[in-house]
Order: C-alpha cells, then structure tokens, then sequence
C-alpha cells in the first residue's frame, strides 16, 4: 500500500509542540554539620533535551505554499511533524516540507507526501525530471475515492529545484518515461507534462468517460474499474468488463495526434520492454538517489540497539556511512542528492555521504502537545 493511499483524507492541521531544556545540579558536602532543607516549590519540572535544531529558512520564506523560483537550488523533502492517531493502522501519520541541500527550510510541513520520478521509469539510472507534492485540502475536494487514480489528495508537480510548478487540484499522476508525467483527475481528464513542465498533451473528461460507460465505477482506478497504463506515446485503460466476464482496453489515448480511440493503433502490443538493471547486490539491498538516480546499496544491523544500525555503501560497495536510524515505519532508507535522511531522537535528519556530517536537524513537531 502507497503512502499517499494510506494517508487519503487526511487533514494537514497541526499544533506545534512545545519543547524545554534539561538542567541538573548537583554537589556533595565533605562533612555536613547540620540538615540541609530544599524548599520544592521553586524547583522546575525537569524536562527531557531534544537535539538542537540545525537549519535556517529561506527567504523570501514560502509558508504553506511553493511558489516558483530560479533559485532554490535541489529541494528535498524533511519530515516535520508526526500526527498522533487513533484506531488507525498507524500510530502516527508524518507531514513534510521543504528544503534546500544547504539546509534552508523553503516550506511549512504540510505536505501528506513528497516523492520524486526518478526509479519510476523503464530506465531507472536516469536523474529525476519531477517532484510531486501531495497535499490534503478540504476544499478540494473528494474525488472517487482511494481506489481512484485521482486519489483525494491534490497534487502538485514541480520541477525537482522548484523552477516551476503546477496545481492540479485531486488528482494522481502516472509515469510515462523520463520526461513525461501524466495527471489524471476525477472527471478523467488526462494531462500530460514535459519535463519543462508544459502541457504536451490533453485529453478531457468529456473526450474520455464515454468509453467507460456503463461500467460500475466509470473511471480510471484500482480495483473495479479500468487503470490507466502507457506505453510509448499511447496510453490505454484496461480492466475488468462484466459483459464479457473478462479483461479488456476500453480505450487508447494518443499522445502523438491527441485523439482517443476504441481501436488500437497501429504496431501497438502491451508488452513491456526488458531492461536489465545490472544490480548485483551480493547480500545487499540496492536503492537509488531520489533526485541524481546514483545507485547505492544499504544494509541494516539490529544486533546492538547502542550501535550504528544503518549502513550505506557507494556502487562498488565501499562503506559510506554508518549512523543509527530510529525509524523503523519503512524498511529502505532515503537518499536525496546524495544526503541520506535518518530520524534520530525525535529529529529528522539528513546526513553529507561524502563528509559524513548531519548537515540538516529538525526537531519534530506533535499534535499532542
């Protein structure tokens, strides 16, 4: 299950925790003489220390909201605050923001999600050509549900260093290759971008649905209803067709000519190319940067809960760094530009591969208070 399904409907509200300093006194008396008597009340509660923050903000700072900007330089997302739930399949659900490699916090922890597209693609070396943001807005709002392609989350794309970016209120994206994205909204409305983040191809809800007619949940999803594949510049729905009791595509979208058809185009097959990943891992699991598509390989020890349990290693598996990680919520660690992220004692973290160093330090904040 998807983060961005598992956080669907969510509300992006917080309150911001509180957070005190620790203090200690303490001394001995060679030979005491007479009773000592410690008046309580003027004593303050002692109070856990949390790590100290490391970052500043960018200025102009954004707030809730990306805005395009020529200089923000590779944004990366920083997990800000943890929700605590109730009667959830989760304890906590975590918010994200925005920041710059050099640390600079660029937005507010708001967004549900923060991925890139790059490892999406048939060709998995090559760097990211998008950042998507997802974000909950109750004004947006609902969608067809979670089993939707749409979602019930707006989305929005970005250029991944914030060059441009475009709002497509609810809506779910579908990767095509490198430089193109799709955007599928609830009316199945299919916008295609380009890795500038222009308009390379557009079909309407109205050009669409009449091909999904006449079927139980009349648009692009999961479970129940056709999903939205590609290949090439053709994009097709599939799926389930009670009339025939069986699988079938409903329909073809062009993005060559822009026109949408019952009948397959010519030289179309649904077969997928093969492309071999050459990732001997030799014991170790592979992950790839977020924004560069470097490959590294990773590898956990839970043996001593004192020591490093995260181990990083470069291509030709030469140890990079090893640090203790305490969240346990996600298996693969987090790469971005190659600064790996770690929560560490109640702070998300993101540490230089090259030096070594925490460069970037955010204290989480809490709903509880």
């Amino acid at each position: 299950m998807s983060r961005t399904r598992i956080f669907a409907g969510l509300s992006a509200l917080m309150l911001l925790a509180g957070c005190g300093a620790a203090g200690s006194d303490s001394g001995e008396s060679p030979e005491p003489v007479s009773p000592v008597y410690t008046d309580w009340s003027k004593l303050t509660p002692y109070k856990s220390v949390k790590p100290a923050p490391l970052y500043s903000r960018f200025e102009p700072y954004q707030g809730d909201t990306l805005t395009p900007r020529s200089d923000y330089g590779v944004l990366l997302p920083y997990q800000g605050a943890a929700l605590s739930v109730s009667n959830y399949i989760m304890d906590s659900l975590p918010l994200y923001g925005l920041v710059t490699t050099d640390g600079r916090i660029v937005t507010e922890p708001v967004y549900a999600n923060v991925y890139s597209s790059s490892g999406w693609s048939f060709t998995p070396s090559a760097p990211a050509s998008f950042l998507i943001l997802s974000k909950s807005d109750s004004n947006a709002g609902t969608g067809n549900g979670e089993d939707s392609m749409a979602g019930e989350f707006t989305c929005i794309v970005a250029a991944p260093d914030g060059r441009w970016v475009r709002n497509f209120g609810v809506a779910g994206i579908q990767y095509l290759d490198n430089n193109r994205l799709a955007i599928i909204q609830p009316d199945n409305a299919v916008t295609v971008l380009s890795a500038d983040g222009e308009t390379a191809a557009y079909f309407s809800g109205d050009a669409v649905t009449p091909y999904l007619r006449g079927l139980e949940k009349p648009y692009f999803g999961y479970e129940g209803s056709p999903c939205l594949s590609s290949r090439g510049d053709i994009l097709f729905a599939q799926g389930y067709d009670p009339a025939l009791n069986g699988s079938r595509i409903f329909c073809y979208l062009n993005l060559a000519d822009g026109t949408v058809s019952a009948d397959p185009p010519e030289g179309f097959s649904e077969e997928l190319p093969y492309v071999p990943l050459n990732e001997e891992n030799d014991g170790y699991s592979s992950i790839r940067d977020a924004v560069t598509s470097e490959l590294y390989y990773f590898t956990w020890d839970d043996s001593d809960s004192a020591a490093p349990d995260m181990h990083i290693l470069d291509k030709e598996k030469q140890s990079l760094l090893s640090i203790r990680n305490d969240d346990s919520m996600f298996y693969q660690p987090s790469i971005w530009n190659g600064l790996c992220a770690a929560m560490q004692d109640g702070a998300f973290c993101y540490y230089d591969l090259g030096s070594g160093e925490c460069v970037f330090r955010f204290p989480l904040r809490s709903n509880l208070g």
